[in-house]
């Protein structure tokens, strides 16, 4: 623990003590170059490791135990005891790559108008792939899907504003957070290195399996709360421009469309482009 951290690494732990030594050891090995405080949230867990290894940090890190609510929840509890001025909300399985955290920190210490700060990801396990999120767009996030990963920095306030994560939603808590704080004309900023090793394990412990439940009752729930003011033209036009620019394929569509619409709408009918020139 640190005093008056500049940064709050919020962990929310739920029986998975088998990944949580690696993913504190790798916390750790971040060089930060500002003060940061660790906060573990016992989600209820029962697995005996999981809870022998909180009571290995209790002296070093605030732990917060409360009853099974799922890791909004938890992440909400977390950020409301947290100190510092920016959150990280990081899961108990992830791994953080070398010290892109404290060049992310650093940047966005530096800059101000920066209130979201997001990066690319390694996903590794049972697949084993680089994950690209790309620049911000904002009606991109909101339809298209959740590119920004969870484990981002931001502002606390961002999330005193959102009201914090939904506890209601099973699935797509991240997204759901990220679309509402886009609406409200937060600051998003790319950062284009990997921060973090997603774990991706096929064995029934890892977070990425326990989250997708329930996922059409979520994400109608979450396209509910988006006001129809966002879809307007200039917002529209702004989205495909930027996708297109980024797209080899929606150029070729594009291209295909205006100079040789029998072999786009050739290729459209076998499904090669199943949403016409519209981003995927």
């Amino acid at each position: 623990m640190k005093e008056n951290p500049i940064l709050s690494i919020v962990v929310p732990v739920f029986n998975s003590g088998i990944y949580l030594k690696e993913t504190i050891k790798s916390i750790e090995e971040v060089n930060f170059s500002c003060p940061y405080e660790v906060i573990l949230v016992n989600d209820g867990s029962t697995d005996s490791e999981t809870l022998k290894i909180l009571e290995d940090y209790n002296e070093k890190y605030t732990i917060i135990t409360q009853e099974n609510g799922g890791v909004a929840r938890a992440r909400n509890k977390g950020i409301e005891n947290a100190k510092g001025q920016y959150i990280l909300a990081f899961d108990s399985d992830d791994i953080m790559n070398g010290n892109y955290y404290d060049q992310a920190l650093h940047k966005m210490v530096q800059d101000p108008t920066i209130d979201i700060l997001y990066g690319d990801y390694i996903i590794f396990g049972s697949e084993n792939r680089y994950n690209k999120s790309g620049k911000y767009n904002r009606l991109r996030l909101i339809n298209s899907g959740c590119f920004l990963p969870n484990s981002s920095i931001y502002k606390k306030r961002v999330w005193e504003d959102n009201g914090g994560y939904d506890v209601t939603l099973s699935y797509a808590e991240d997204w759901d957070f990220w679309s509402r704080a886009a609406v409200k004309n937060y600051s998003f900023y790319y950062f284009n290195q990997p921060l973090y090793k997603y774990r991706r394990i096929h064995d029934g412990k890892s977070l990425s399996q326990s989250k997708a439940t329930n996922y059409n009752e979520a994400i109608k729930t979450l396209k509910s709360k988006i006001p129809a003011s966002v879809f307007n033209q200039e917002t529209i036009s702004d989205y495909v421009v930027q996708s297109v620019r980024e797209n080899r394929k929606l150029k070729i569509k594009l291209f295909l469309r205006i100079f040789f619409p029998k072999i786009f709408n050739y290729l459209k009918k076998k499904n090669l482009f199943p949403n016409g020139i519209v981003v995927e």
